[in-house]
């Protein structure tokens, strides 16, 4: 997963001599990364915020999902009108949660092992 940031933060890096706007919003993205190890943290670190981090999650969500759509169809507008409808397209499919669950299921032993390291 970490050659996944890596990559991004390389494309970014890159675009900003080109596009300094745009990789500032998709750079502004890039705190998303840090969520699940500061949440394996918080959980750890006391139980109250613990129980509040399904809600914290939810509302962080609520807000980041929408942001990240514009950043991804402003980036595909730049590219070209077809990238732009078939990235739109594919923003509005219909969420797929057998996929989502495993992707979640996934990230939490990493989220742990690096809540863990980091205490």
């Amino acid at each position: 997963m970490n050659d996944v940031y890596a990559r991004y933060d390389a494309a970014v890096t890159a675009l900003a001599g080109l596009d300094p706007l745009l990789a500032f919003v998709l750079r502004s993205k890039d705190l998303l990364g840090i969520l699940p190890g500061l949440s394996a943290t918080i959980a750890t670190a006391d139980e109250q915020a613990a129980a509040m981090l399904p809600q914290i999650g939810d509302f962080l969500m609520s807000k980041a999902i929408p942001a990240l759509d514009k950043a991804a169809l402003l980036l595909a507008w730049r590219h070209s009108t077809v990238t732009w409808i078939r990235t739109r397209r594919k923003i509005n499919e219909k969420l797929d949660l057998a996929e989502l669950t495993a992707l979640l299921k996934s990230l939490k032993p990493a989220a742990t092992v690096g809540g863990a390291a980091a205490g």
